[in-house]
């Protein structure tokens, strides 16, 4: 599929390459315009106290939407930001410790501390934009209906 953004072409995968970067950008609604302006971000994540952040953006058509997440920060700076250092530690690397994942079908599912607690981070993550709606009651009031689509993008 073949996207249409500022006379370049794009293919589906570029872009989600780049939604992906995005989360890493201290003015991601910026970014977003300069890099893919038939994009916008529809859903704007509160960064959590350990560096956990998503959005959710679509295209001008509204029939395209992306959740994209950022779960791990750049190791640049661990050492002299707690914050940083936490991201790593208590997300990261806690995947020693398995804690039961509740949202499968199958018995007695496990899944890393650590990824469980950066998942729980982003459930729980309150909208910028004040819609008052979770990130997950956002999609599916929005992005999850007929004739839609739905990518999840992100790193860690």
């Amino acid at each position: 599929m073949m996207i249409n953004t500022e006379n370049k072409s794009l293919e589906k995968n570029q872009i989600a390459v780049l939604l992906a970067a995005i989360t890493y950008s201290s003015n991601p609604t910026e970014e977003m315009q300069s890099l893919l302006p038939d994009w916008h971000i529809v859903w704007n994540g509160l960064e959590t106290v350990d560096g956990n952040y998503a959005f959710i953006a679509t295209d001008t058509s509204q029939t395209n939407y992306v959740l994209a997440i950022r779960g791990s920060l750049p190791p640049q700076g661990i050492f002299s930001d707690w914050y940083s250092f936490a991201n790593w530690i208590i997300e990261d690397l806690d995947v020693i410790k398995q804690t039961q994942w509740p949202y499968a079908s199958t018995e007695k599912p496990l899944i890393g501390q650590g990824t469980f607690t950066a998942f729980n981070n982003v459930l729980t993550m309150q909208d910028q934009f004040g819609s008052g709606k979770s990130i997950d009651d956002y999609l599916f009031d929005y992005a999850v209906t007929a004739n839609k689509s739905l990518s999840i993008v992100g790193h860690s």
